[in-house]
C-alpha cells in the first residue's frame, strides 16, 4: 500500500508556541513511541519558557555571616553549592575601584582547563606557607602617639598590704639595772627603752608606774620641762593619753624628767604604713593584682612598697610593672641604670617639671633623648636597649596622677612622633647573654695574679680607677682557674706594722662570684664604663654594644636543635653576625629630626609613609660547608626567647 503524505489529519497550529514536533512527521512515523520520545526531547526545546519567582540567597552557605534561618537557592552542583561567589583574586586601582576579579570556581575551572585534577580541592590548593612575627609590641608601633618619653617614669604609686593590728595601750614600768634605770613596756616586756612605732590619727594610752622618773613626750631628748610636745597629750593621774596629730613630726622622744638616759624613740608614721605585704607571694608571677584602693596594676606603673614588706629586697627603691595579663614582673629602677655615652648629664631645678618627673640638682645618666628602637624593660638580660627604655602610655600617666590626687600637664615634646619598635622581653641578642647579675664597678682584664698583686697592697689602679672600699671587681685575666671569671669585693683593713697602722687591700669573694654560662654584667667605672660583658662558659666576652640612641639591635637565630647559626663549631665557616629582624629602612639625604638618620620612603610624594625592613634575607643566613654555599631554609630557624 502506498504512503499518503498529506497533513490534513494534523494541520499546523496557528500558535507556533504550542506546536509539537511529532505533528510534523509523516503519518507513518507518528507512532506512540515516537511521539513520547520526541515530546521528552525535542518538544522541550521549543516550548515557551516559564518564570518562577524564587526568594533566597546565592553564595557560600557556610560563611560567618549566615544563620540557621537563612534560605539559599539550591545550586545545580556541589562546587557551586559550596563555593559560589567566593572571591579568589580581587585587584583594585588607587581609587578603590575593582578592575579585576576572579571567584574561586573560576580558579578551579582554570586549573581544570590546564589539565589539573580538581576533584580534591585540598590537594589542589595545598602549598607551603610561613607565618612571621617580628616579636614587637604592636600597640607601641601602631598607636605610638599615645606614648610619652619620661626619663624618670610616671608618678610613684605606693602599694600597701593588709592592715596589721595596732597596740594602743601600754603599761610602762621601771627596771633597775644597777646604776642605770630603763623603761620597760608591756605587752612586750623584754626590750629596755624600745623604739615604738605610733601612727598618726591613732590614740595611745600609757599607764605609768615608774617612781622617780616622770614620763614625758618631747621633741628633743632632754631632761626637765623643756621641749615637751604640746599637741594631743592629756594626763589623768598615772595615765597619759596621746592622740597623734596628722602633722606630728616623724621622730619624737619619751624621756624621764629626771634622767635623760631613761627613754627612747617614738617613730611617727602614717596609718597606711601599718600594713604587711608579701610581694613575691601576692604580686610577682600573678596574672593581675588589684591594690587596696581598688585600682588594678597596669604595665608601666612605677611602684614603691610601704609597711612591713617581704622579701626585704622589695622594701626599698622603685619598681616598674610589666607582664600584667600574663605573669607580673617587677623591674627595679636600679636595674635600668644607664651609664653610657648617649645618656646625658643635666641640672634640673626643683619642681621645675610636672610631678617631679625629672631629677633636681646635678643628675647623671639622664635618659634625655627619645629612643624609638628599644626592648621591653623586663628583659632578663638587662641589655642596654631595655635599660634605656622610658616609654609610658598616656593612660598610665593619667591613672597614677588620679591615684595620687595630682594634676598633670603632659609635655607634648615628650610625645612619640614616629612608630616605636619595642622588641619583646627575653629575645636572645647576638653576642650577648640571657640572664643579668648584679653590676660590677670594675673589670680587670690585665692583672694575671690578683692575689699576689692586689691582695695586701696599699692601693691599686684598675682600668684607670683607684680601687676603693666596697668596689665589686670582676677578675677576667687571672691565670688561676679558681680565680678567673669571679667577682671579689674590695675591702681595706688596718694592719699593725711595728708602731704604725696601715690600711691594705683584701679581696673577699662575693655571694654571686661564680659565673654561670650566658650571664651578663654591667661595668660601672673605668674605660669599660657602660659596657656589658657575658660569660660563654669559659671567659667573659664584651657583648653587643649600644653606642647611640635609635641604634638597630642584632638578634641571634637558632636551628631546630637550638644551635646558634653563629656557632662556628657546628656551622663551619659561618659568617652570621646577627639579624635586625625588623627595623627602619635607612636612606640618604635629609636626616629625620626624631630618629637622627635619613629614611627610605615608599612614595617621595608622601613623606609620612615610612618603609620598614623585614630582615630575613637569605644572605644573612648563609654559611659554608665543605666549600659549598648552603642557604638555610628560613622556616627551620627561629628567635630564641628566655624568661
Amino acid at each position: 500500500m502506498s504512503y499518503d503524505n498529506n497533513q490534513n489529519e494534523y494541520p499546523a497550529p496557528l500558535d507556533p508556541l504550542s506546536r509539537k514536533v511529532s505533528n510534523l512527521l509523516p503519518r507513518f512515523y507518528r507512532t506512540d513511541s515516537n511521539k513520547k520520545f520526541i515530546h521528552a526531547t525535542l518538544d522541550q526545546l521549543i516550548q515557551p519558557g516559564t518564570v518562577k519567582k524564587v526568594n533566597g540567597y546565592i553564595g557560600r552557605q557556610d560563611s560567618k555571616a549566615t544563620t540557621a534561618n537563612d534560605i539559599f537557592v539550591k545550586a545545580p552542583t556541589t562546587d557551586r553549592q559550596t563555593y559560589q561567589l567566593e572571591p579568589s583574586v580581587v585587584i583594585k586601582d588607587d581609587n578603590g575601584s575593582v578592575v579585576f576579579n576572579k571567584d574561586y570556581l573560576d580558579h578551579v575551572n582554570h586549573v581544570n582547563v590546564l589539565g589539573g585534577i580538581t576533584n580534591n580541592h585540598r590537594r589542589v590548593n595545598k602549598e607551603e606557607f610561613y607565618s612571621w612575627n617580628p616579636q614587637i609590641d604592636w600597640d607601641k608601633f601602631v598607636n605610638f602617639q599615645q606614648y610619652y618619653w619620661l626619663p624618670y617614669g610616671p608618678e610613684v604609686v605606693s602599694i600597701y598590704g593588709q592592715q596589721q593590728e595596732i597596740q594602743s595601750e601600754f603599761s610602762v614600768g621601771l627596771v633597775d639595772e644597777g646604776d642605770n634605770f630603763a623603761y620597760l613596756f608591756t605587752p612586750d616586756g623584754l626590750t629596755r627603752n624600745p623604739i615604738l612605732k605610733l601612727y598618726r590619727g591613732q590614740t595611745y594610752k600609757f599607764n605609768i608606774n615608774a617612781p622617780g622618773h616622770p614620763f614625758s613626750i618631747k621633741t628633743q631628748r632632754t631632761s626637765g620641762l623643756l621641749n615637751k610636745y604640746p599637741y594631743g597629750i592629756t594626763v589623768d593621774g598615772n595615765v597619759i593619753t596621746f592622740i597623734v596629730p596628722n602633722d606630728a613630726p616623724n621622730i619624737l622622744f619619751y624621756v624621764s624628767e629626771n634622767d635623760v638616759n631613761v627613754g627612747g624613740v617614738l617613730q611617727i608614721q602614717n596609718i597606711e604604713e601599718n600594713t604587711s605585704i608579701d610581694v613575691f607571694e601576692e604580686v610577682v608571677g600573678k596574672k593581675n593584682y588589684t591594690m587596696g584602693n581598688g585600682y588594678a596594676l597596669s604595665n608601666g606603673m612605677k611602684l614603691t612598697f610601704v609597711g612591713n614588706v617581704t622579701p626585704e629586697s622589695y622594701a626599698d627603691g622603685y619598681w616598674y610593672v610589666e607582664g600584667v595579663g600574663d605573669k607580673i614582673k617587677l623591674v627595679s629602677a636600679t636595674d635600668l641604670e644607664i651609664i653610657s655615652r648617649y645618656s646625658q648629664q643635666t641640672t634640673i631645678l626643683f619642681d621645675d617639671t610636672a610631678f617631679d618627673a625629672l631629677p633636681f640638682d646635678d643628675a647623671s645618666a639622664y635618659a634625655g633623648t627619645k629612643d624609638y628602637i628599644t626592648v621591653n624593660k623586663s628583659s632578663p638580660d638587662r641589655n642596654p636597649w631595655s635599660r634605656y627604655n622610658r616609654w609610658f602610655h598616656k593612660d598610665i600617666i593619667d591613672i597614677t596622677a588620679e591615684i595620687n590626687g595630682t594634676t598633670i600637664e603632659l609635655d607634648q615634646a615628650a610625645r612619640a612622633k614616629r612608630p616605636i619598635i619595642e622588641f619583646n622581653a627575653g629575645l636572645k641578642l647576638y653576642n650577648f647573654g640571657t640572664q643579668n647579675k648584679q653590676n660590677v664597678d670594675l673589670i680587670d682584664t690585665f692583672t694575671t695574679d690578683v692575689f699576689s698583686t692586689i691582695e695586701g697592697s696599699i692601693g691599686y689602679n684598675v682600668d684607670g680607677v683607684d680601687l676603693a672600699d666596697g668596689h665589686r671587681l670582676l677578675v677576667a685575666a687571672d691565670t688561676d682557674l679558681r680565680v678567673v671569671g669571679r667577682i671579689f669585693q674590695v675591702k681595706f683593713i688596718e694592719i699593725q706594722t711595728g708602731l704604725t697602722r696601715q690600711k691594705q687591700i683584701t679581696l673577699v669573694e662575693t655571694t654571686d662570684s661564680v659565673p654561670v654560662p650566658d650571664e651578663t654584667v654591667l661595668v660601672k667605672l673605668g674605660s669599660n664604663q657602660g659596657k656589658m660583658y657575658w660569660y660563654d662558659g669559659s671567659r667573659w666576652i664584651l657583648g653587643q654594644e649600644k653606642i647611640t640612641t635609635n641604634q638597630d639591635i642584632y638578634f641571634d637565630v637558632f636551628d631546630n636543635n637550638e644551635i646558634s647559626i653563629s656557632n662556628i663549631d657546628y656551622y663551619e665557616g659561618t659568617n652570621f653576625k646577627g639579624t635586625k629582624v625588623f627595623s627602619y629602612a635607612r636612606g640618604t639625604g635629609t636626616v629625620d629630626t626624631e630618629l637622627g638618620f635619613a629614611l627610605t620612603y615608599r612614595n617621595i610624594n608622601n613623606v609620612g609613609d615610612i618603609v620598614f625592613n623585614f630582615d630575613y634575607n637569605q644572605d644573612v643566613f648563609s654559611y659554608k660547608i665543605a666549600a659549598q654555599l648552603i642557604t638555610l631554609n628560613v622556616s627551620q630557624n627561629y628567635l630564641k626567647v628566655f624568661n
